[in-house]
């Protein structure tokens, strides 16, 4: 259910769906194939959306419901946790820093996963909300 609450913030579904569009194109333009699995696949057209005040992962015409127990698009779970994370502690960066380890460690134990933060994503959302805090309203 956390991942349903955060999701209603408004940039939020904006920005994981710039993300995976901006993947994409660069996937195409140097002819890149994704790895999931160790098997190679092409990219799917995926992208947000939202009925019934609910939010999906739109692909192939599928909707699939967007929760913490997804086994699959790894990729948009590493993005929500990293925002979920950052929302907690956007107004406190000493506190993200400090609690960083934590959070990672509890996610980890959930998710049996190495790969739970996306660390360039959470630095940049930092410097974005110091530098212009209208892109998060």
């Amino acid at each position: 259910m956390i991942y349903q609450n955060i999701l209603k913030l408004n940039y939020i579904v904006m920005l994981i769906n710039v993300l995976l569009n901006e993947n994409k194109l660069y996937n195409k333009r140097f002819n890149v194939q994704s790895k999931v699995n160790r098997h190679i696949y092409n990219e799917i057209d995926r992208e947000i959306v939202k009925q019934n005040n609910n939010f999906y992962i739109k692909k192939n015409n599928d909707l699939i419901y967007i929760d913490e127990n997804m086994k699959t698009d790894l990729d948009i779970k590493k993005i929500l946790n990293t925002v979920i994370f950052f929302e907690k502690y956007k107004n406190c960066p000493l506190e993200l820093y400090i609690r960083r380890d934590t959070y990672i460690k509890e996610l980890q134990n959930k998710e049996q996963t190495q790969d739970i933060i996306d660390y360039e994503l959470l630095n940049n959302l930092q410097l974005q909300y110091v530098t212009n805090r209208n892109y998060f309203i």
